[in-house]
């Protein structure tokens, strides 16, 4: 089994779509994997990274048992593939699938009419300048914790709870 880590694979993509693929994974718990993948429109040789010209592709969950070969269980990719669509027949995504696999054949596929995001938090692609996106929610939070409290060992205390509520 692979450590902790994360782990990159590049590969270069047939010339009819050109450029290259870019996986990135880390671990999600035992002996599983999930990858995020982009598409380059540069050959293997000419890619760079960070850059904006990266597209997109989707997500792979990759399992590795004690004996035998990786197992990729479940992935979902953005449709139009970047990464299998000639670059003047790509249009922008329009949805994704969202396949599962069993040992030997494809077992369930399924067309989801939303376009597949990157996971935002992840900011891997490169390129910005800080961070991305707004926090969700009003932004003030509910004074739990108010009254006395008293801990593990029999103490007890006044205080402040979560997000500044007072205790009495």
């Amino acid at each position: 089994m692979p450590g902790p880590h994360l782990d990159i694979k590049i590969m270069q993509c047939f010339r009819d779509v050109g450029g290259c693929d870019a996986w990135l994974g880390s671990y999600w718990g035992p002996n599983q994997q999930w990858f995020i993948g982009w598409q380059s429109p540069r050959a293997l040789r000419d890619w760079s990274w960070p850059s904006q010209e990266w597209t997109f592709i989707g997500y792979e969950l990759w399992q590795y048992p004690r004996r035998g070969e990786p197992k990729l269980p479940e992935a979902l990719y953005a449709t139009p593939n970047p990464s299998t669509t000639p670059p003047h027949l790509l249009t922008p995504p329009n949805g994704h699938w969202h396949v599962r696999y069993s040992l030997r054949f494809r077992c369930q596929r399924m067309w989801v009419a939303t376009p597949l995001t990157e996971d935002e938090h992840l900011d891997l692609k490169g390129g910005g300048t800080g961070p991305k996106g707004k926090g969700k929610g009003k932004g003030d939070g509910k004074n739990v914790g108010k009254g006395k409290g008293e801990s593990k060992n029999g103490g007890k205390g006044e205080g402040e709870g979560k997000n500044g509520g007072k205790g009495n």
